[in-house]
């Protein structure tokens, strides 16, 4: 082969071998949200009708669950 060609395809390799992908970024489809959603809403722990009186902060007071 004649020497241009050889520079050629190392040229070539090497720019190939390193090169950016393009990040494309999309939103997820409208199903997939709502499946999601439906998700963790399952997998949620309830805390319909019980009420809980305390700051997150740790105390020795303890906490008040009262059931409503």
């Amino acid at each position: 082969m004649k020497p241009w060609i050889i520079d050629r395809i190392e040229n070539d390799r090497r720019e190939s071998e390193w090169k950016p992908v393009p990040l494309r970024i999309q939103q997820p489809p409208p199903e997939w949200l709502e499946e999601q959603r439906r998700r963790q809403e399952r997998d949620a722990p309830s805390h319909r009708g019980v009420t809980i009186i305390g700051g997150d902060e740790p105390s020795d007071r303890g906490v008040f669950i009262i059931d409503m």
